[in-house]
């Protein structure tokens, strides 16, 4: 574990990481004391945890083998961009999930890491404001010696993200914010590969969760009880990819090649949910690069109703019965809040 004496305190956040919490705080309610969930709360004697109990069996499997995107779809600003070698697989290739269980993730039982009990309390608790003491606890826990650690970290919060019956990503994205930028304080050395592997591995996860290219997408399962978790995990992972564009930890290039991955192949409805939770919590920051965000709004619009065509019968969608007009009514909700982020990002 690192030796450690006096602790300087962090400088503040940049000013676009408070202009999104700004923002961020608009659209949630924080309650007026820390609460925390007891369900399932931690046993603080107990050495022996099971990190992934309740993550669905894609979602590990995806977290284990990151796709990564390819460098020609990271370079286009075209949305309607695509190339069926857009992104790679992972190297060396891992066993099919029908000769490989990856539920022995989610039952297997592990030693605790020190930094766990600082994790669980953290994305528990709902006011924010009181992240600070937390997080530097939980950086100073762990020794972040090997990149395993470092993944580790970044497992547990991709796994918490994709819960299907958790709905804190709000200030999920802003805690793992918070912990990037301890880590940018108080260990530089390491904090470009702590950035690059929550990077690396979030958008893996996304991309080997919704590419119908990858064997172990939604678009191939057929198990009903399977995709009855796996779809809400993996809309929920957009929820949290959007929060961590807004924070800078994915970056722009990444988060519109994940885009071009839902609007080049949507067929159900989820695809425009996802869609819809990434620009929203994202907010201006996906436009503020692009020379003219105004044309690129309107590109990117003009795609999605070309493609929302393709949901036309209700037995296309992966959940349950949806008509068209409720693609239609959740493009226009898409559109309304394009119309605002065009508003915030010209300010720029």
């Amino acid at each position: 574990m690192r030796a450690t004496t006096t602790i300087p305190p962090c400088p503040p956040l940049p000013e676009y990481m408070a202009t999104f919490k700004t923002i961020l705080h608009k659209s949630i309610v924080i309650v007026p004391a820390p609460r925390w969930e007891t369900k399932d709360e931690i046993d603080s004697y107990a050495n022996t945890y099971q990190p992934y109990f309740h993550v669905p069996d894609g979602i590990i499997c995806n977290m284990q083998n990151p796709w990564r995107i390819s460098l020609p779809n990271l370079s286009t600003n075209s949305w309607s961009y695509r190339d069926p070698n857009s992104y790679d697989p992972p190297s060396p290739s891992p066993p099919a999930p029908a000769s490989y269980d990856y539920r022995q993730f989610a039952t297997k039982i592990v030693e605790k890491p020190q930094w766990y009990k600082h994790f669980h309390t953290g994305v528990r608790c709902t006011q924010p404001d009181t992240y600070a003491s937390r997080v530097k606890r939980l950086v100073h826990a762990g020794s972040w010696d090997t990149t395993a650690e470092i993944n580790e970290l970044v497992y547990a919060f991709v796994g918490r993200a994709s819960m299907y019956f958790v709905d804190d990503n709000c200030t999920l994205g802003i805690f793992a914010s918070e912990v990037l930028h301890q880590f940018k304080c108080q260990f530089p050395d390491i904090y470009d590969q702590v950035l690059e592997r929550f990077s690396r591995i979030l958008v893996g996860t996304f991309i080997a969760c919704w590419d119908q290219a990858c064997p172990w997408s939604i678009a191939r399962k057929s198990d009903m009880v399977e995709i009855n978790s796996y779809v809400p995990a993996s809309v929920n992972l957009s929820k949290f990819l959007g929060e961590c564009i807004g924070c800078g930890i994915v970056d722009v290039a990444e988060a519109r090649a994940c885009l071009r991955v839902l609007i080049s192949q949507m067929t159900s409805i989820e695809h425009l949910e996802a869609i819809y939770h990434i620009i929203s919590r994202a907010g201006e920051f996906l436009w503020v690069s692009v020379e003219n965000p105004t044309r690129d709004i309107l590109e990117f619009l003009g795609l999605l109703k070309a493609n929302v065509g393709a949901i036309v019968h209700p037995a296309q969608t992966r959940t349950g019965g949806v008509a068209k007009v409720d693609a239609n009514a959740r493009f226009i909700m898409i559109s309304q809040t394009l119309q605002v982020n065009l508003v915030e990002a010209n300010r720029f």
